[in-house]
């Protein structure tokens, strides 16, 4: 059974069932797959490729449908988000050589777009995901431990940005620490090169390119 306990901003009412079945076997996230605003929950199955989803009703999770088969398989890390900026959060699977492929959120089920863009270094040792460049789109980061000096100060990290369509590598993006947190910013020598004949724009473009992306390690 899936329980849920709702939050008042306060505390949390006494769990409720709201959905009197189980994903059995399956990889189970929670997202908005309609774009409602209530979070939904998407079983995925790795050896079969399907995937199902139960929508929320604010106060019950429906009956979980398939919106999608034969997808992923032999995937080994899966996430889920706003790939395109239309509002409805889609699914992502991640493979061991490095590769990423994409199921859209359609409201009602998942258009298979199959792998879209670059991929990671198959060295890559962990994967989060993010709005990193604050235009509504999640984005993907890679960690790959430095073997010599193993500390996340120390790794590489990759981005691919997601502009709709693909997942594209950025490399003008740089780890700044605190010690503590990480951030993520664009390198301004990049992006003045870029914006070289916007001339008068340039103060203000920078402002908004080179604010910092808060993100957890």
């Amino acid at each position: 059974n899936w329980s849920v306990a709702l939050s008042s901003g306060s505390s949390f009412s006494n769990n409720v069932t709201w959905l009197p079945t189980t994903f059995e076997d399956a990889e189970v996230l929670s997202a908005d797959f309609d774009g409602d605003g209530a979070d939904d929950l998407l079983g995925f199955y790795p050896e079969t490729g399907e995937i199902q989803v139960a929508l929320s009703t604010s106060n019950a999770f429906s009956t979980p449908t398939t919106w999608l088969v034969s997808f992923g398989t032999d995937s080994s890390q899966y996430f889920v988000g706003d790939f395109d900026g239309n509002g409805q959060d889609d699914f992502i699977v991640y493979h061991d050589n490095g590769s990423f492929e994409v199921a859209t959120s359609l409201g009602d089920s998942f258009q298979d777009r199959g792998t879209l863009g670059n991929s990671f270094p198959t060295d890559t040792n962990q994967i989060a995901i993010g709005d990193l460049s604050g235009d509504g789109r999640i984005d993907l980061v890679g960690y790959t431990i430095n073997e010599s000096n193993i500390s996340w100060q120390n790794a590489s990290w990759d981005v691919l940005v997601s502009n709709g369509s693909y997942f594209v590598f950025e490399n003008d993006w740089e780890m700044e620490t605190d010690g503590v947190m990480g951030y993520f910013n664009r390198k301004w020598d990049t992006i003045k090169e870029n914006l070289r004949d916007f001339g008068s724009k340039l103060d203000s473009l920078r402002a908004k390119f080179s604010k910092k992306r808060r993100i957890s390690l």
